[in-house]
């Protein structure tokens, strides 16, 4: 064989090797996992940054699609020794103190053990407590609601955009204070549909609504509002058996609007996520945040690109309709995936909530430098030798024919 026609054939051979690519790596400072490039940023950072950050390498958050993924990165973050360091909860906090719904509930302790058990004695206006009692009322009279309202007190428009009429203090309110209980008309709990006005009691180990819908029924209480941050909540809710005290936790300053949280389910309505971050992290877990996803109707899962969900490793089933931010979370020695809560009505901040660390991900790339030129120079060497090889090859071809 010439040795022209070896070498445009090792050529040929050389340049297909090229076109395809060479090896593929994962650029500084991502590490190769799994068939794909990660970077571990270990500082805590917020949701927002986070994304930016993963956006500047070109990679997005991680998305994991399968049991052996979850692995590979799990078993990378135990190894590098990750998940041993204490997370700080390195949030934006208000300067007034504000309580755990575990703290909430011992602070009211006092009045389930003492108000509940007067109200079973049919003295819970004994003079026990301060008290604001309503003004007399036949039940069934037209805006009854309004006409209960105790000295001290107003109804007037809400501070919350759209909620119609709130409750104004006229006067100093201490803490400790009993505003009374909501009134309205005692009805079976499945014959009511909407709820909006109605607290659920037990009559005789059945479950009833105290329904005040219909203004004629209920007393002023009906038109206290939901809060939108922990700031503007001043009241909660003392549950009785058979009635549902509002109670004043701490000293009310005069024209302040009264607030009480009615149920995670209304605050779900309001978009209002009563999450502390204190609570964020339960005790001796260690998490690490990830790509979010979709929760549809039926519970359908799909990533941010719109693909169905393969894999998911809730520790907690989820079915609300909504965007679901994650983390990856270790906790009593098992991998999950958890929620990224909405902390907003316990901070000032309005898009992250808490500082976590993160994982990017990228699809691996080629070893692109240089290989353009290195593709044109044997393309040319490639032509060059077809053409000398030709050239060669005519003049002899030329010869043999005359000779013929």
């Amino acid at each position: 064989m010439d040795w022209k026609y070896f070498v445009l054939i090792l050529l040929l051979n050389l340049y297909i090797v090229a076109a395809v690519g060479e090896p593929q790596t994962c650029p500084e400072p991502f590490v190769e996992l799994h068939g794909s490039c990660y970077y571990f940023h270990t500082e805590l950072t917020t949701y927002n940054r986070s994304v930016e950050v993963c956006h500047e390498l070109g990679a997005t958050l991680a998305q994991i699609d399968s049991a052996e993924e979850e692995q590979a990165l799990t078993r990378h973050i135990e190894d590098q020794g990750m998940s041993l360091k204490k997370q700080i909860r390195n949030t934006k906090r208000k300067k007034r103190a504000v309580m755990t719904q575990n703290e909430r509930n011992s602070e009211m302790q006092y009045y389930l053990e003492t108000l509940c058990r007067l109200e079973d004695l049919g003295l819970a206006w004994s003079g026990f407590f301060n008290a604001l009692p309503d003004i007399k009322v036949p039940m069934g009279q037209k805006d009854r609601a309004l006409m209960t309202t105790p000295p001290g007190m107003s109804i007037k428009k809400s501070s919350i955009p759209n909620a119609g009429l709130g409750v104004w203090t006229d006067v100093f309110i201490p803490a400790k204070t009993i505003l009374g209980y909501c009134a309205g008309r005692v009805v079976p709990a499945a014959t009511v549909k909407d709820r909006s006005y109605a607290w659920t009691i037990n009559i005789d180990d059945e479950d009833y609504l105290a329904d005040a819908a219909d203004s004629a029924y209920g007393n002023w209480l009906r038109y206290v509002n939901s809060p939108r941050t922990d700031e503007e909540e001043n009241v909660v809710p003392v549950m009785c058996e058979s009635r549902v005290f509002y109670v004043v936790p701490r000293d009310i300053a005069p024209n302040a609007e009264l607030m009480l949280s009615y149920g995670s389910d209304y605050d779900w309505q309001l978009g209002t996520e009563r999450n502390h971050p204190h609570s964020e992290i339960p005790k001796g877990s260690w998490q690490i945040r990830i790509n979010h996803i979709h929760v549809g109707q039926k519970a359908k899962l799909t990533h941010p690109d719109g693909s169905s969900v393969e894999y998911s490793n809730f520790r907690h089933a989820r079915s609300r309709v909504g965007t679901l931010k994650l983390l990856l979370s270790l906790h009593e020695g098992k991998w999950s995936w958890a929620k990224e809560e909405d902390c907003s009505f316990y901070t000032d901040l309005k898009d992250d909530y808490i500082h976590y660390p993160f994982i990017c991900e990228k699809t691996r790339e080629r070893h692109t430098e240089g290989r353009a030129m290195t593709l044109s120079l044997m393309a040319l060497i490639f032509v060059f030798l077809i053409l000398t090889s030709s050239c060669l090859r005519a003049p002899y071809l030329l010869v043999k024919h005359r000779v013929n």
